[in-house]
């Protein structure tokens, strides 16, 4: 699909063997156009009169191997033959221009193109001024894409939050008013944690990833400027954690059981932690209990990866043993460092059946169950095709989006 300048579109699609006389057998119904075949298509409806009368034509050009050809114009019709030799040898592209697209809803995008292989398509979008999709939207360049690339990851996405250095400020001032509040025989506990938070937030640089998968398992990871050393604050942080818990279980009988493993796998070449808050399942909503063992422990396995740039967490029955065969499955993925300039970073590999039920949550005039939406995400395995995208920004309103479909082999081409 081309939009040649002035506007016009020229669209070639190749036509199956099997399917060439029953398309002939259909545009013979349709109104003759011009003298060497050519018909015009019935006008598609719409609530935008300037699409609504966008004339199409359609002729088959037994000179391009029988191919179907949609434009706008007699003379567009003409000029498919000639798209591939002028458009190079990719076999995927197109221009379109989205005003003149027969659809009741309006498209903030001015001019999109596309070309690519079956491995993966590039996507340029132009915003119509001040019609940007993204303006004001808090993202910043800077993923932790690669690490969607795990196969257990059923659906993710990776951004950078801008405002991560004033969102820590916020949260450091508000633990700080409340330490002070303390009664002055705890007070002194309360600052340490408050200052081992405050160096283990500082270590975070504005990346954040969030993902299901496998069934009953969430996926987390945020970038940091030293992964080294927000890997050593963390810790300390989560011990201090642990061991004054522990002291306060002696007085007081309610609070759960916490505990700190070390090294209990590897993947990747790197350790796996695991934090572990015990019977959780009884205090946790229950379309959370899905990420609960079967004792009731909620496990959350951690590990800071220099390739990943930050930290990875799996929270999960199998916390463990998930995230030492992501850190394995994503070691020689994209880095950190190489998806630098990514806006946006997603994946999604659930069945179609799965996405069902996710869906049948939303209902026209009903407010979404959240508890619902949640039990169902939870619910979903990467068994389905995985698509993933990349998004980039070049200057305010322009867009590169790179489409990763399905690997899939690309059909023979006829001779």
């Amino acid at each position: 699909n081309v939009v040649l300048d002035g506007g016009e579109e020229v669209i070639r699609l190749s036509v199956a063997p099997d399917q060439a006389e029953q398309l002939k057998t259909i545009l013979a119904n349709l109104e003759s156009a011009g003298e060497f075949g050519a018909v015009q298509l019935p006008p598609a409806l719409s609530d935008n009169p300037q699409r609504a009368g966008h004339e199409w034509l359609a002729w088959i050009d037994q000179e391009d191997e029988g191919a179907l050809v949609l434009s706008n114009s007699l003379p567009g019709l003409v000029t498919g033959r000639h798209l591939a030799a002028a458009y190079g040898s990719e076999p995927i592209f197109f221009t379109i221009d989205p005003g003149s697209l027969p659809i009741p809803v309006e498209i903030p995008f001015s001019r999109i193109e596309a070309h690519g292989d079956f491995s993966k398509v590039a996507v340029t979008a132009v915003a119509r001024e001040g019609q940007d999709p993204l303006a004001g939207v808090p993202i910043q360049a800077g993923t932790l894409g690669g690490l969607l690339e795990g196969k257990g990851v059923v659906a993710g996405a990776s951004t950078r939050y801008p405002d991560h250095e004033e969102a820590v400020r916020q949260v450091i001032v508000e633990v700080n008013a409340q330490v002070a509040e303390l009664p002055f025989l705890v007070r002194g506990v309360g600052e340490d944690l408050a200052a081992k938070l405050n160096t283990t937030l500082r270590t975070w640089d504005g990346r954040v990833l969030v993902a299901m998968g496998p069934r009953g398992h969430l996926r987390v990871a945020y970038g940091a400027k030293d992964p080294t050393k927000s890997r050593v604050a963390m810790l300390r942080l989560l011990q201090t954690v642990v061991d004054n818990v522990s002291v306060a279980r002696s007085f007081v009988s309610n609070l759960p059981r916490l505990t700190l493993r070390r090294r209990v796998a590897t993947g990747g070449g790197q350790d796996v932690e695991m934090f572990v808050i015990g019977d959780a399942a009884a205090n946790l909503p229950r379309e959370l209990r899905a990420l609960t063992d079967g004792e009731g422990r909620l496990n959350i396995a951690m590990s800071w990866a220099p390739h990943a740039g930050g930290g990875q967490f799996v929270i999960g029955p199998n916390a463990d043993k998930e995230l030492a065969a992501w850190l394995e499955e994503t070691k020689d993925a994209p880095s950190a460092e190489q998806t630098q300039g990514d806006l946006l970073a997603a994946s999604f590999a659930a069945d179609p059946q799965q996405l069902q039920a996710v869906l049948a949550n939303f209902q026209p005039g009903q407010e979404p169950d959240q508890a619902a939406i949640m039990a169902a995400l939870l619910g979903l395995d990467a068994s389905g095709p995985r698509w993933g995208l990349q998004a980039r920004t070049t200057e305010p309103g322009h867009y590169e989006l790179v489409i990763t479909p399905p690997a899939s082999k690309p059909p023979r081409a006829r001779h």
